[in-house]
């Protein structure tokens, strides 16, 4: 099994969101090349294309959202549930999807910045 992390972005103006798609691939997925975004959204929409045709909460969750059907929307379900009826369970193990909405970006502020103040240390010794 291989454990692998989309991060999805809303491009917008006036809100930034993001999608984390947490998606845990059986060997075969990955032979498929579904570890890569660019082969794994064709197939997460094709799996969504035949829940919706094919259920009734599929069809219901198409009509309720305007027939606009995102990310966003497919996060509101059982994902595994969903990955049962459509029959796609010999690829995909789990499938999480969290939202994050009006995500802070501080332009100062990024994964490498250092957390600790090494000037607040009198002496710093080598612990090793």
């Amino acid at each position: 099994m291989l454990n692998v992390t989309f991060v999805v972005p809303r491009i917008s103006k006036d809100e930034k969101t993001v999608a984390i798609v947490k998606v845990k691939l059986t060997p075969a997925a990955v032979k498929e090349g579904y570890d890569r975004a660019k082969r794994f959204l064709p197939f997460l929409r094709d799996a969504v294309t035949k829940w919706v045709a094919e259920t009734k909460e599929g069809k219901k969750a198409w009509a309720d959202s305007c027939n606009e059907f995102n990310i966003g929307d497919l996060s509101m379900y059982k994902l595994d549930v969903i990955v049962q009826q459509v029959g796609v369970k010999e690829f995909i193990k789990s499938l999480k999807i969290t939202c994050h909405i009006d995500v802070r970006r501080h332009s100062d502020w990024t994964y490498d910045t250092v957390l600790v103040d090494d000037s607040a240390f009198k002496e710093i010794k080598d612990v090793r």
